[in-house]
């Protein structure tokens, strides 16, 4: 028994690690109170157990609530993805429908009783009017209608039940799918504010939505039996027997055959009469699209005229679904017949209008209320060219804050002219503005102390302004300014104020007047005392300077503002490279007292610096004890990529690549990477290298520079995108590279000190070309014997002289080819350019290179300098290159992000990328190239300048799957030739429509732009 004496305290725990009860053996061995303790512990046990068979049931019951909704899901999903059955009119196949209040007392009181119920169409505009150019596309919303009464609910549950089963649960739950998104009952969005008035009146009664949907679903079931019944009824099974699964599965295919059911019948159903009728499109009296979607084709018209008159009256820009606009209006005029346009078509939530002539009060009035009735947002007023200083100057000030504040959630004034003069006393009495961006270009005056400042009237007008822009003369002070009204901007969050003179800007985040961290922009040589002051007294997190000040004070005051400002963890410097190390070592070394994390330096980009066009960002991250260095070099990035990215400019410096060659990891190359700049990258990556993708030009490079590249390119193991340029060499660049070959040519051909430099002097001009390694190895073989002994005995010769045979520089063509041949298996990027770009084409086409040799290919490009004919065999080759690989599924999961580039893996990625400029091809070539192209994989398609024209463009319509949702197509850019006619223009128009009507890519691009001119 002394066993049982253990005094220590066992507590038991359920699953949540809760306590259910401390239990403690007794001490003094008594039997009785050992059974006493063993009960306790049955008792714990038991509850455990409890306690599982609950966890058990609550996981059973999750599993099937699981399994209920994927079944749901499934089901709604066939029912939504079924075209209707009647081609030639969309049938009203959406509704709900809910319980009047008479007739759900009735079935309340008895069940056995037909509960009255009013059916409510869905509208689908949404998915049948989905468009690119339709800014009324939308969710699935209720129809403006008020409802239709149901004669006989029991008839009606009977042919229907399942059906109505099907939609109510899916406003029940909400669904979301096969382009349609259906929100729940209760956020369903109604287009008139006064239907939903009506739709409860209808009904009788203000009930719960989700109450209503129960018992219409209960009034289902009880017709029915049971859900399964529901669906067994359909597939022929007894109600109330119990399906098995094949049966289950039978019945499922069955009901989602019969969703598609013509509701033609449905009108038979239903009361209606003339009292009933709103405005819509209809079908047998039954509404089932809203007032504006039923006007679509007439919408399209107006939106098509709205935008001929932006670009050819307005000079005016806008996105595909004309929900940004941005015009210069010449004229009150032109104003005036643009909102006439604007108004047929809705609403433009994002405006920029641009004055273009000095308006009059009058003017400013009329557009101030054509602006509210468009349902404008976003507002941008360009007053640039209000001139006329006579004494309404002010008033229409005063007039564009007052008229244009209205509905509006943002505003921004462009333009010096002095909006803040003589606004009224009563201006921030009238009605308080909903704005919540608010950007004024006008400079404030410096004496903010007034208390009848204009700002200040504008402030208590727009007091929920949550982002504010200004510009003013002095920073510091109208942050204290604003400071002083953090019981008026209770929700300011944004605050950004710029000096127009000193390029002096400061973004603070703010909360109730105070500063929470800022960002600055400015060069430290033109920042007075005050404003050094303010940094340093506020949360200054990142700061943007123009490079490092020259003069030592300024040195001096730079190093003790980085020293006092604690709370400084970024800075970016602009600087030309050669100074990168300097800077960088005078930043890290007076930083070691501060707690800056991050440098970066950039390369200057002023109209004078030699780098202008490139960019050369440094970044050194500080956050361990040894600096993190990353690099990103962009030759020419600034240019378009169009003859040969950029004209040759001075020599490229070499700092970056001499100090940080091994950080570097992106390089994008033009032709001023020469052969010591690849030597230095060499030189840099001794002990690896950081790349990830270098793009480069070989034709740039002389044998040493080659060899120096496919040296870096084996030492960088994380290299994942390598794309060639192949282009013409400049011809200054030409004879640089011949000059220096011709050096070390000189060089190494020179005998030995001390040995005599006479050579036979007749060398046979066969023998002499086959030393200098210029004979090729066909022309070897066609020698005589008696000329290969000959040979060897020169090779024997200048051996025993001491000097080994020089080789000249090879042909550009071949040294470029071979570079190629080296590393095809991992190039990315293939691009042909330039004048040569045709003679390229000719030279990989006679070296027999095809897409297979090129597994890894995800871009391919031909751009021409200046127009050129692409023969018929050149065209097959492009055809070859761009055409799809046989196994694109293989090829899709090698596009992963994780995905590894491995010279060794052989399988055909297919192309992502495909670019041609300049290139002219017959109508029968454009055929083949576009039939080529796979768009199921294809992201981005441009041709560029080329004499493609309507023709092959209905030709790339025709080809465009027509499972358009498989297509990947993010970008097309295509000038269409030979556009003159205004029978063109329409045709034009049609085809572009129909185009971006199949690109179903979420934020595509697509430019289909007319030149007047055949390329």
């Amino acid at each position: 028994m002394s066993a049982i004496g253990v005094t220590a305290p066992h507590t038991v725990r359920n699953d949540s690690g809760c306590s259910i009860g401390s239990l403690t053996y007794p001490g003094n061995g008594n039997f009785s109170d050992m059974m006493v303790h063993m009960q306790n512990v049955k008792q714990a046990q038991d509850e455990l157990a409890g306690i599982l068979i609950e966890f058990q049931k609550s996981e059973a019951w999750r599993k099937e609530e699981e399994r209920m909704t994927y079944e749901r899901n499934d089901r709604i999903s066939h029912f939504l993805s079924q075209e209707p059955q009647m081609p030639s009119t969309v049938l009203p196949r959406l509704f709900v429908v809910l319980p009047t209040h008479a007739g759900y007392a009735a079935y309340k009181n008895n069940p056995t009783d037909p509960m009255g119920l009013r059916l409510f169409f869905l509208c689908e505009c949404g998915r049948y009017d989905k468009d690119k150019e339709d800014p009324y596309a939308h969710k699935i919303h209720m129809a403006d209608t008020t409802g239709y009464p149901v004669k006989d609910s029991n008839q009606f549950l009977t042919e229907f039940g399942p059906y109505v089963l099907t939609m109510m649960e899916m406003v029940q739950h909400s669904f979301k799918s096969c382009e349609m998104t259906v929100p729940d009952l209760m956020s369903m969005r109604i287009p008139d504010k006064n239907i939903f008035a009506s739709v409860l009146t209808a009904l009788g009664h203000e009930g719960n939505p989700i109450s209503l949907i129960e018992a219409v679903l209960k009034c289902i079931t009880d017709t029915h039996r049971n859900r399964k019944a529901a669906i067994g009824q359909i597939a022929n099974t007894q109600v109330g027997e119990e399906m098995d699964g094949e049966q289950s599965e039978a019945g499922l295919t069955t009901i989602t055959e019969r969703l598609a059911i013509d509701l033609t019948s449905l009108r038979s159903h239903l009361g209606i009469g003339d009292e009933d009728t709103v405005g819509g499109q209809h079908l047998s009296g039954v509404h089932w699209r809203c007032s504006k979607g039923a006007n679509l084709s007439r919408r399209k018209k107006d939106v098509k005229f709205l935008k001929d008159y932006i670009l050819d009256e307005c000079s005016g820009l806008f996105d595909d679904r004309l929900q940004m606009i941005d015009i210069k209006v010449p004229s009150m005029s032109a104003s005036n017949k643009f909102f006439r346009k604007l108004e047929k078509i809705g609403y433009c939530p994002d405006l920029t209008l641009r004055f273009g002539w000095d308006a009059t009060v009058k003017d400013i009035t009329a557009i101030s209320q054509s602006i509210k009735e468009a349902e404008v947002r976003d507002l941008t007023l360009d007053i640039s060219s209000f001139r006329t200083p006579f004494f309404t100057t002010d008033r229409r000030s005063r007039l564009i804050l007052d008229h244009a504040f209205g509905g509006l959630e943002s505003l921004r004034v462009l333009g010096q002219h002095n909006i803040y003069q003589d606004i009224r006393d009563d201006f921030s009495s009238t009605e308080t503005a909903s704005i919540r961006k608010l950007a004024i270009d006008s400079v404030l005056p410096t004496d903010l102390s007034k208390k009848s400042h204009a700002l200040d009237k504008i402030i208590k007008r727009c007091n929920s302004v949550i982002n504010l822009s200004l510009k003013c003369a002095e920073v510091p002070k109208t942050f204290e300014y604003l400071a002083e009204k953090k019981d008026i901007l209770q929700f300011l969050k944004t605050v950004c104020l710029s000096s127009p003179t000193s390029g002096f800007s400061v973004t603070a985040r703010v909360l109730q007047g105070a500063i929470l961290s800022m960002e600055v922009v400015a060069s430290f040589s033109e920042l007075n005392e005050a404003d050094i002051m303010f940094l340093q007294n506020n949360k200054i997190s990142k700061l943007r300077l123009g490079g490092l000040p020259s003069d030592p004070d300024q040195v001096e005051a730079l190093v003790s503002f980085m020293t006092k400002s604690i709370q400084l963890t970024e800075i970016d410097l602009y600087c030309p490279p050669e100074r990168y190390p300097a800077v960088l070592e005078f930043v890290q070394k007076e930083s070691r007292s501060t707690f800056l994390k991050v440098i970066r330096l950039h390369c200057e980009r002023s109209q004078g610096s030699r780098c202008r066009n490139d960019i050369i960002d440094l970044t050194v991250s500080q956050n361990g004890e040894h600096p993190q260095y990353t690099a990103i070099i962009k030759m020419g990035e600034d240019d378009p990529i169009n003859n040969s990215k950029v004209e040759l400019q001075s020599a490229f410096p070499s700092t970056i690549f001499k100090h940080y060659g091994q950080h570097i990891r992106v390089l994008h190359c033009d032709r001023r990477f020469t052969d010591d700049l690849a030597f230095l990258l060499l030189q840099s990556v001794q002990d690896g290298s950081s790349l990830v993708d270098l793009e480069l030009n070989p034709t740039s490079l002389g044998p040493r520079g080659i060899e120096s590249i496919e040296t870096v390119i084996q030492k960088s193991a994380d290299l994942k995108q390598l794309s060639f340029w192949f282009e013409d060499l400049h011809e200054d660049l030409i004879e640089e590279i011949d000059s220096r070959t011709q050096k070390e040519q000189d060089i190494d051909a020179s005998p030995p000190e001390g040995m005599s430099e006479n050579v036979p002097e007749k060398v046979p001009e066969e023998l002499s070309e086959t030393m200098l390694g210029k004979m090729s190895v066909k022309k070897f073989e066609e020698m005589s014997e008696d000329s290969t002994q000959a040979l060897e005995s020169e090779v024997n010769i200048t051996e025993e002289l001491g000097f080994e045979p020089v080789e000249r520089p090879k042909n550009q063509f071949q040294k470029a080819c071979d570079l190629l041949r080296g590393y095809s298996g991992r190039l990315n990027g293939l691009y042909l350019s330039g004048n040569k770009a045709s003679t390229w084409i000719s030279k990989l086409q006679e070296d027999s290179w095809t897409r297979e040799q090129f597994p890894r290919l995800e871009t391919f490009g031909v751009m021409c300098k200046s127009a050129q004919a692409i023969g018929a065999d050149h065209v097959q080759w492009i055809t070859e290159m761009i055409s799809g690989p046989q196994s694109s599924s293989v090829a899709g999961s090698l596009l992963s992000p994780s995905h590894t580039l491995m010279p060794t893996e052989s399988a055909v990625v297919p192309l992502r990328e495909v670019w041609l400029e300049r290139a002219n091809l017959t109508f029968t070539g454009w055929e083949t190239v576009v039939r080529a192209l796979d768009l199921h994989t294809l992201q981005t398609v441009i041709f560029h300048k080329t004499n493609f024209d309507l023709d092959g463009l209905e030709c790339l319509l025709q080809h465009m799957p027509k499972e358009t949702l498989m297509m990947k197509l993010k970008y097309l850019y295509v000038h269409v030739a030979g556009v003159a006619s205004p029978k063109d223009r329409k045709r034009l128009e049609r085809l572009r429509s129909e185009i971006r009507a199949k690109i179903k890519v979420e934020d595509a691009e697509v430019y289909i732009v007319a030149t007047t001119d055949d390329v």
